[in-house]
């Protein structure tokens, strides 16, 4: 079975360009980028960003903390070509974000917006993990998310991605705190809001922030 990240990876990669311009410019998320930003201790944060896409969050960070050092990280080559252009003082790499561990540095704050739809439930559960791992202590992480059961998960056409269907994943609150919580990150932060797009009901977004415990190193 091939691996359905990789598949996301593919349909990124062909419909970068529309993702661009319907998310570039999209608000609604920018409270709870400012919100997160707001945590962060000093003018001079180190952050990861994980699944950059064309940078659309990367731009909303640098605004509110134009002094951080951010590196980027997305699998999507299209992606990384947008977002090199759109955010040029902001470092950007290609890796997979399930291979974050392979990084030796820690940060200060991860950012993982919308990465976990194109994870399985034990990725997702390792992800957090590797997160934790990759943070300071008592570093915060960003996470936002699609709600949803497992039965939902599936192959879907997006708004982006014309006939193109994309792998999602779903999940719950309840399932989302307890991995984080496993992981060593204590959730200080959480809000349901409903995605409408052309004035119609889509879907819930989940948005956590998260604390790494101070009892870990």
């Amino acid at each position: 079975m091939r691996d359905l990240s990789l598949i996301a990876v593919d349909a990124f990669n062909e419909h970068a360009d529309s993702f661009e311009a319907k998310f570039m410019e999209f608000s609604n998320y920018d409270s709870a980028i400012e919100s997160f930003c707001a945590q962060i201790p000093g003018s001079t944060p180190r952050l990861l960003e994980i699944g950059c896409g064309p940078g659309n969050v990367t731009k909303r960070i640098k605004n509110h903390i134009p002094g951080a050092s951010i590196t980027g990280l997305d699998l999507a080559d299209t992606m990384l070509s947008l977002a090199k252009n759109n955010v040029p003082d902001v470092t950007f790499i290609k890796m997979d974000a399930r291979d974050i561990n392979s990084l030796t540095n820690t940060f200060d704050a991860i950012v993982a917006s919308f990465v976990t739809p194109f994870f399985s439930y034990d990725e997702c559960s390792t992800f957090f993990q590797h997160c934790s791992d990759r943070l300071e202590t008592e570093g915060f992480l960003y996470v936002s998310t699609m709600e949803g059961t497992m039965k939902e998960r599936g192959f879907e056409t997006t708004s982006f991605s014309g006939t193109t269907e994309i792998p999602f994943t779903y999940y719950t609150l309840p399932f989302l705190v307890t991995e984080l919580e496993r992981s060593g990150l204590s959730v200080i932060y959480s809000k349901k809001q409903p995605y409408i797009q052309n004035g119609k009901y889509i879907l819930t977004d989940i948005i956590l922030f998260c604390q790494k415990r101070t009892d870990l190193k």
